[in-house]
């Protein structure tokens, strides 16, 4: 049975909140589902509910948007950690979602492009990834900015070797784990970046958050690099032992 049935059946059954739920889409032809499938449908609450109970998961990714009309339906766009996905318009309440993690945009994109490459739809999904891409370089940019203290650079910097690997990173046939390339193109960038930002940071500022972090306290300085998790990713794509089909 396809996951989107049981979630269906879940929210029909078994979430105390829900008031009305109008699936459409793929699933209302189930021969129709495959794994690159998510779950749509119109979802009527009763009261706000968190979204890790209603959809029985954990977000690991979102859009998140208010009709312009009269903002009284939340549009949805949510990639849980297990790799499925739901795209829902909400009425009667609100879907509460957690903190975004800062890659909550790119994870986004990258997810979807992901499911455009599996269903063959190259152009959709290299458009995607190429604006992961554009981002990684702006990052990149912004080391050289702080390594050299201007945003003016006559010439080229070691920093430019990062356009050699993000042109090897789309050199070969383009598929759903084109999409891991691009995210590890991101997490070096923004591994580089927080470097670059803690060396500016003055050493007394530096030392202060290590004592505060020894101490228990909140540190004024994030002096941890950053935690790259694209667990949801990989399994989109078919890289682990889940398969979200």
């Amino acid at each position: 049975m396809h996951w989107q049935l049981d979630l269906l059946e879940r929210l029909r059954t078994a979430a105390p909140t829900v008031r009305d739920v109008r699936p459409y889409g793929s699933v209302t032809t189930p021969d129709h589902l495959d794994r690159w499938s998510d779950l749509d449908l119109e979802l009527d609450l009763t009261s706000d509910a968190d979204a890790g109970h209603l959809f029985d998961g954990t977000p690991w990714a979102w859009q998140d948007t208010r009709d312009h009309a009269d903002g009284t339906v939340q549009r949805l766009r949510l990639v849980l950690a297990d790799g499925r996905r739901v795209d829902a318009a909400v009425r009667g309440g609100t879907v509460r979602l957690p903190e975004p993690s800062p890659d909550n945009a790119v994870r986004f994109d990258l997810a979807l492009a992901a499911t455009r490459f599996g269903r063959g739809a190259d152009l959709i999904g290299l458009h995607l990834v190429l604006g992961v891409v554009r981002s990684t370089l702006e990052r990149w940019m912004a080391v050289e900015d702080r390594r050299t203290g201007t945003t003016h650079h006559r010439s080229g910097s070691v920093a430019d070797a990062a356009a050699a690997r993000a042109l090897a990173a789309l050199a070969g046939p383009l598929g759903p784990a084109t999409v891991l390339q691009a995210a590890a193109l991101h997490d070096e960038a923004r591994a580089a970046l927080h470097e670059a930002a803690c060396a500016e940071a003055p050493a007394a500022l530096r030392e202060a958050a290590r004592a505060a972090a020894h101490d228990g306290a909140r540190a004024d300085v994030d002096t941890d690099a950053p935690t790259p998790d694209w667990t949801a990713l990989r399994t989109i794509v078919g890289q682990t032992g889940t398969d979200p089909a």
